[in-house]
This record gives C-alpha cells, structure tokens and sequence, in this order.
C-alpha cells in the first residue's frame, strides 16, 4: 500500500528501459529543460533511495518521522515550494524592467517635432505607469515576508519542528503569491509595451519578448489558476472545520462590517489604516460567500468538485486576488513603519495609498453591490486615484525605479530603457522649462 512518495537517485541517460524526449520548441525560453520521461519495467536500487523524511527498514516495512500521512504529502509538496518562491521573484524583478523602461521612455518621448509635452503628462499614461508602480512596489514587500515564511519552515528548524497548520499558511501565502506575481507581471509587461508605442516592438527593445516571457512564468512550478484556486480552497479551511459556528461568527462579523463601511467618509479613504480595513473586509465577504454557495450545493447533491468547477471558480479566483492584494498591502504598510526616512518614507506612503485605492477602486462594483460601501463613494475613489497620480513627480517616479538597483548591464539587453536618450531626442536633463511642463499634466487625446 502507498504510504508516500518515496524518491529516488538514478541515471536515466543511456539507460535501459527509459526513453526522454523534449516537448517542443519554445517562442522563448527555449533552454527550459521540459521534456517527457518513460520508464518501462525499470528497477530502482534500495540503495537508490531517498530516506530524508521516509525509508523501508530491514524487514522491507516502511518507516516515517512523520506519522500522519496528510503531513507526508505536505512535506513533499514543499519541494516545489522554493520553486514557486524564485518563480514569483523573478516574475516582479521582470515586471520591474518593464515599469522602469515605459516610466523612462515617458521622460523622453514628445508629441510632435518641437513639442515640449512629454508622454508621463498625459493622464492615461500617467494613471497606468504610477498605478503599475505601486504594484511593483507592493509584490516586492509582499514577496520579502513570503521568502521569511518559507525560510521559517524550511530552513531554520528541521521539519518535523514546524506544526502542520504553520506548514500549511506557508503553503498558502506561497502559492497565492506565486500566481498573483506571475499574473501582474503578465499584465504590466502588456501595458509597458503598449505605453512605449511604435518602439516597443522592435526586436531590439525585446519588450515583446518580455510579454512572453512573463506568460511562460505563470505556468512554471504549478500553473497559475490552480495556484489561485489552492489558495482560495486553503482559505476556506476555518469554515469547513467550525461548520454552522465557523459560517454564523462570519455573518455576525459582516453585519458589523457593512455597518462601519456605511458610515465611511470621502476623507478617511486616503487613511492606511481605513484601506486595510476596507481590503480585509472584502476578503472576509468573499471567504463567506464562497463558503455558503458550496455548502448550498452540497446540500442540493453536488459533489465537492461539481459545485467547485461548475458554479465557483470564479469565485475562487476573485477570493485568491482579493487575499493577495490584502496580503500585499500589509507587508506595504510594515515595511513603510519600519522605514527610518522621512523623506522616503513620505514617497513611499503616497504610493501604498495609490495601492489601496486602486484595488478598492478595481472591485468597486462587488463592494457596493454586496456590502455597505456606500455608492457615493464610488466616483469619489476614481478622483482619489488620479490625485495619488499627480501627486507624485515625474521625478519621484524616477527616484524609485532607479532604487530597484537593476544593472544596467542588465538595462542594455534593452535598449529602449537606457539612460542614454535615443536619437532626436532631447538631454536625459530635467531643466528648469522641462520641470514647468511636467507640473501640469495633459488631457489625453
């Protein structure tokens, strides 16, 4: 009987009974080793064994440290956790180069040949390069406190320290940023490329090849939909555990919550503490919702997976957005608390606000058609994003990208992001006349 997964160390090159193949070209990342492996009647040495956490005894019986089996398959599921971790980092250091070249290429590009109107003045381009930003900014704090909670279970103590329920909100957090990460990355490198016009497609700029590569990344180390959808499942774990008491807390908790968001005001919306409140209650709402409808249709007859894959997926991935936005806010909100400088820390909060009100501004509709958010507030949260936006400088923005340390070693495989300006353009220099122009944005065309 199958108690775990055991593994095992061989040579499968040359060796008898095993056959690889690749899987087929790539438009990019073609060095991924993916490829297909069968093994046909081929036997595995005792001595071939790996015995870290599992191992058969003399007797041939099999023998674990960790005796329950759901923690048995934890334990070998992490093995991909690391994985996931690395994949999500790199998602937002791509997402980076694509943020620093549109915000750069803004500075130099103008309408017209004698033209002093720079792109970043233009609103539209404005909103979408400052708001990206501060996606950025929020997917790397959020990632520092997912590689502390990964290091936690993984490389401090030995396992078998660690509790399962620690196990699993580690699993959680990894899988939900690993998707969230993956899937921003795939969106900001798609507007990146559309704010950098004509030039963005030429194959020596390679944002193009960018775009790809950030779609490939959502798939590697665990597709990106299932990690939501593992994720939204783990968050449903307290209501399946508390049954009726678990689901009856949560109704009376959101009848206090729709009361303090009825009585919300335009001004409090740009508080910290006011959009972390607002974030957690969304998350809540969705975990309640979520939870009633599969327990509606498994009361009608549906099995779990039925009612999961027919009726709720959508659900679940809106929950798994709302958890990683959330997630993220607060690691945003830690880090700016733990920062020392004043004027940094200044920057640094106009863009967590910016944050928070783009995702309350993202889900307005299910706010105010499934809580108390009053629909008042809706056109006043778009005004308040756009004065974030202008809030910040072109200068800020520059200030920023520039402290993501990237090399520009690195920034040369890109020519469209150097420093350097391009031909015909003018001085990377912000003059006196420049700084004046910028003050004021432009109505979009």
């Amino acid at each position: 009987m199958l108690r775990s997964l055991v593994g095992s160390e061989m040579c499968i090159r040359d060796s008898s009974g095993v056959r690889v193949t690749d899987m087929g070209s790539k438009p990019v990342l073609d060095g991924n080793g993916n490829s297909r492996v069968w093994f046909d009647n081929v036997r595995v040495g005792e001595d071939a064994l790996l015995d870290r956490f599992s191992r058969f005894n003399q007797e041939g019986e099999y023998e674990s440290e960790i005796l329950k089996k759901h923690e048995r398959f934890m334990v070998a599921a992490d093995q991909l956790m690391s994985g996931r971790v690395c994949i999500g980092s790199a998602s937002v250091l791509l997402a980076q180069i694509c943020s620093l070249t549109a915000i750069r290429y803004a500075r130099k590009a103008q309408h017209g040949k004698d033209s002093d109107v720079r792109l970043f003045q233009h609103m539209t381009h404005r909103r979408t390069l400052l708001t990206n930003l501060a996606v950025v900014l929020a997917l790397r704090f959020s990632g520092n406190v997912v590689k502390e909670l990964w290091t936690a279970c993984n490389i401090l103590p030995r396992p078998q320290e660690i509790s399962a329920s620690q196990r699993a909100h580690m699993n959680t957090h990894v899988c939900a940023y690993k998707s969230h990460a993956t899937q921003e990355a795939v969106r900001i490198a798609q507007e990146s490329r559309d704010k950098c016009g004509g030039q963005a497609l030429t194959s020596d700029n390679r944002l193009a090849e960018l775009v790809h590569v950030a779609v490939s990344l959502v798939v590697v180390e665990g597709d990106g939909a299932i990690m939501a959808q593992k994720a939204a499942r783990d968050l449903l774990t307290p209501y399946v555990k508390g049954g009726v008491l678990a689901v009856g807390k949560a109704m009376a908790r959101q009848l206090v919550d729709n009361a303090w968001l009825r009585a919300l005001l335009p001004s409090t919306l740009v508080d910290p503490a006011t959009l972390e409140k607002i974030l957690a209650i969304r998350q809540r709402g969705l975990e309640l919702s979520l939870a009633l409808g599969m327990a509606k249709d498994k009361r009608a007859g549906l099995s779990t997976l039925d009612a999961w894959s027919k009726h709720h997926l959508g659900l679940a991935t809106h929950l798994h957005v709302a958890f990683s936005e959330y997630s993220a806010f607060v690691a945003f909100r830690a880090q700016l608390d733990r920062c020392q400088d004043r004027a940094a820390g200044e920057l640094l909060r106009r863009f967590l606000v910016l944050y928070g009100l783009r995702a309350v501004e993202g889900d307005m509709g299910w706010l105010v058609g499934n809580t108390g958010f009053p629909a008042g507030l809706a056109a006043r949260c778009t005004e308040l994003v756009d004065s974030a936006c202008l809030s910040v400088s072109l200068a800020d923005a520059l200030v920023l990208v520039k402290e993501f340390e990237i090399p520009e070693e690195l920034l040369d495989m890109y020519p469209i992001s150097r420093e350097q300006q391009h031909e015909g353009h003018r001085s990377e220099a912000l003059d006196v006349k420049d700084q004046a122009a910028l003050s004021e944005p432009k109505k979009s065309r």
